[in-house]
Order: C-alpha cells, then sequence, then structure tokens
C-alpha cells in the first residue's frame, strides 16, 4: 500500500509519500507547501474558516510537483481544530442519521462549538458482547466541508481523515495492549494520550510550545485527572516522540518512560536529513 500523507498545519502542510511493503514501511520523501507568512485558517468568533483560495493554490502545486497521476490521499488535521471522546454503548443506531444524533446527544454539552458547526465522525475501535467502544472525533463543519470541497473539485479522494494524535495508533499497536500515556512533543504543539486496557480513552492536544520546565506540571495535571475520573493508578508506561529530539527530556519524565525509535516501528527511509525521525508519527496513517 501506498499513499501521500498531508500533514496539515496552520501556514500550510507537509506532503509525504508512505509505502508499505511486508511488515515494512518506507517514508521516500517530504515536501513543504505554504509556509509564507500566511494562515491557512482563522477563528472568527465560535466558527473556524479556510482561506480557499489559499489552501487551493497549494493544492494545484501538490498535484503538479509530487502526485503525477495519483488520486488518493490521506489528510492529517492541525492540532486545535478537532475533540475527541470515546463512548462505551450496549447498541449503536445502524441507520447513519439516527447514530449521528444519538452520538450528538450524548457529548453535545462536552463541545464548545454550537451545535449547528459541529461535525462528527465516528469509528468503532473495541467491540465485545456487552459493549461497543465508539471513537468520536469533532471538528467544524464549515471548515472540513470545505477541505473536503477542495480536495473533490481537484479529482483527489481523501481516503482517511484524522486529528493528528490518532494518526500515530496503527504505528503503535504492539505497544498499547494496556495501560499507558503517550506523549508527542511538536516544536509548535502538543498532545498527551492516555490508553486504557489499549483504548484512547483521554486526548488532551493543544497548539502551543510546552517548554520543558513546565512538562512534569501538565503530565502530572494529566494524569491526575485520569486517576480521578477512573479510581485507578496511575499507568506506568510513558511512551514520547519529541520532534526537536533534545537530549534533556529524559530528564523531565518519570524513570522508566520509553522513547520509541524507527528501528522499533520496522520503518526505513532514503532521506538523508536530521529532519525525518520527526515523521514517524505520520506512518500511522498509512498502515
Amino acid at each position: 500500500m501506498a499513499i501521500d500523507v498531508l500533514i496539515m498545519e496552520k501556514e500550510g502542510f507537509i506532503r509525504t509519500f508512505v509505502e508499505k511493503k511486508q511488515s515494512v514501511r518506507t517514508i521516500s520523501g517530504f515536501e513543504k507547501f505554504g509556509y509564507e507568512g500566511k494562515q491557512l485558517f482563522n477563528r472568527k468568533g465560535v466558527e473556524l474558516f479556510l482561506d480557499y483560495e489559499y489552501f487551493s493554490s497549494l493544492i494545484d502545486n501538490l498535484q503538479k510537483k509530487v502526485m503525477g497521476n495519483r488520486r488518493e490521499a490521506h489528510l492529517i488535521l492541525p492540532f486545535s481544530t478537532t475533540w475527541y471522546h470515546t463512548l462505551d454503548v450496549e447498541e449503536v443506531p445502524k441507520n447513519k442519521n439516527e447514530a449521528y444524533e444519538f452520538v450528538l446527544w450524548k457529548i453535545s454539552k462536552l463541545i464548545p462549538i454550537p451545535k449547528e458547526q459541529i461535525e462528527i465522525r465516528i469509528d468503532t475501535i473495541s467491540l465485545s458482547r456487552e459493549l461497543t467502544t465508539l471513537l468520536v472525533a469533532v471538528t467544524y463543519k464549515t471548515f472540513i466541508f470545505d477541505i473536503e470541497k477542495c480536495f473533490r473539485e481537484k479529482g483527489i479522494d481523501l481516503t482517511v481523515i484524522m486529528p493528528p494524535t490518532i494518526a500515530i495508533l496503527n504505528a503503535l499497536e504492539p505497544y498499547l495492549n494496556g495501560d499507558a500515556i503517550i506523549l508527542w512533543l511538536k516544536e509548535n504543539g502538543f498532545s498527551m494520550i492516555g490508553f486504557l486496557k489499549g483504548i484512547p480513552r483521554y486526548i488532551r492536544e493543544l497548539d502551543q510550545t510546552l517548554p520543558l520546565e513546565k512538562l512534569d506540571t501538565e503530565l502530572y495535571s494529566f494524569m491526575s485527572a485520569i486517576t480521578k475520573s477512573e479510581g485507578i493508578s496511575l499507568p506506568e508506561r510513558i511512551i514520547f516522540f519529541d520532534e526537536l529530539n533534545r537530549e534533556e527530556l529524559i530528564k523531565f519524565l518519570p524513570p522508566g518512560s520509553t522513547q520509541v525509535k524507527l528501528e522499533t516501528l520496522n520503518i526505513k527511509s532514503g532521506l538523508q536529513t536530521p529532519d525525518f525521525e520527526k515523521f514517524v508519527i505520520v506512518v500511522g496513517a498509512a498502515s
């Protein structure tokens, strides 16, 4: 399987080509599009608007420069444009509209945007005889519809659209069969995911830099919220990614924290660039 994966950020997006052969994933290259001082999207009150003309021009450049005749892509949305929830339900309505209304009724009070601006995407992530666990991603309706419209007009099928944190799940699958905290530090943002019995129950993402001296405070606050809600002991495993590859990071984390390397995930690349390691997150999107 081979696919173009686009990582969308405020000022542009990064494209990488991910291919999977047998058990080895290969990233063959990446290109930046945009980053010219313009913003791809802006908030106005409680709504989020895409700069459609600018975004469209970047997709045109993408097609001319690297996509050729390929007509499929995966898109990873930026931090701060989505919210997540997991729901355990006994039964999910089979009708799509009924399922949408059912989930909206369950979570609408938790979402900080008006009901008419909410767009929900639902995936089943765990199924047992008693309960079905749904992973619900929520974003702005106008924002996501404009993105989909732009790609559709270009003849590109967005086969997968996902929040950035969810993009790592497939790549990390061997590590997540129990309780763990996943910490992802980006240059301009960070996320924390709390896994309980392999299911992402708690997710926190912000599009702002997290200084290392504040890391332990954020981590403690996040983990305390989990233990208070679940009545359990703190997860002992902390798996982390740091885009800046700072050696001193380990000093700010609890003993036993694990840094996942490319070799561990069985990923290879022909790229010769110190920036490559940060894109390990993308691989989960194309698994």
